[in-house]
């Protein structure tokens, strides 16, 4: 068998949400390879139990004992040969398809979707396009494209109007960045200047609804596709 590298952290703003999650998953493996992938994307090779004991890893980016061994990924890529990735990634470094694509074009194994449906749906305006499709009742909508801030906010305030408590958030991000939810002008004013910040980034706008989140995981196996048991989230 292979073995498997835990690639983690990354150049994303969701680079200390994968440092928390890769000290959960690195517990549950036999004899794995720890990568770090830094903000400026050097490789560093983290041993689990530096991994592990790292404390704060939601506030505090964690800095490798060793040096970086690769400048890049594509630097790194020989040590990857009969390796399977273990994606730790979070956000757009991780989800969205470009790095399942640059590894499928480099014949490494690696976890998760390809890179087509990693693209897709972390998209999220794409993603309840397709959902759309096979008849699945969604929230209504307002698609807030980059660089048009002024017909955003008209489009935002017609659609709070209508609505009255609103979800706002980046169309491709993840780990609540971006997430606003408001039912007042003071939350819509601070959603508005969210997206000055970020006057590149797409933003959509959904009604609020009141539910349960629950997750079905499903993968592939020689051509099945297979159901895991769902699983809901819960917050104190």
């Amino acid at each position: 068998m292979n073995q498997t590298v835990l690639l983690f952290g990354g150049t994303s703003e969701e680079k200390l949400v994968s440092t928390a999650s890769a000290q959960n998953v690195i517990q549950a493996m036999t004899s794995p390879l720890a990568w770090f992938l830094t903000p400026e994307g050097q490789v560093c090779d983290v041993s689990p139990d530096e991994l592990i004991h790292h404390q704060d890893s939601f506030k505090i980016l964690l800095k490798p004992k060793e040096k970086p061994f690769a400048d890049s990924l594509q630097q790194a890529l020989p040590q990857l040969k009969n390796k399977t990735v273990f994606i730790g990634l979070h956000g757009t470094e991780g989800e969205d398809g470009k790095i399942q694509k640059f590894f499928a074009q480099n014949s490494i194994a690696f976890t998760g979707s390809d890179s087509e449906a990693s693209a897709l749906c972390f998209d999220k305006v794409r993603a309840k396009s397709e959902a759309r499709k096979t008849g699945a009742r969604l929230a209504t909508q307002v698609f807030l494209p980059g660089q048009q801030f002024l017909d955003n906010e008209k489009l935002l305030r017609d659609f709070y109007k209508k609505n009255k408590k609103l979800v706002v958030k980046p169309v491709a991000n993840g780990s609540s960045f971006g997430l606003h939810i408001f039912d007042d002008e003071k939350g819509l004013q601070i959603a508005l200047q969210d997206m000055k910040v970020h006057p590149s980034w797409d933003y959509m706008a959904e009604e609020f609804i009141i539910g349960r989140e629950i997750t079905v995981g499903v993968f592939e196996n020689q051509g099945k596709q297979i159901s895991l048991p769902a699983s809901e989230a819960i917050v104190d």
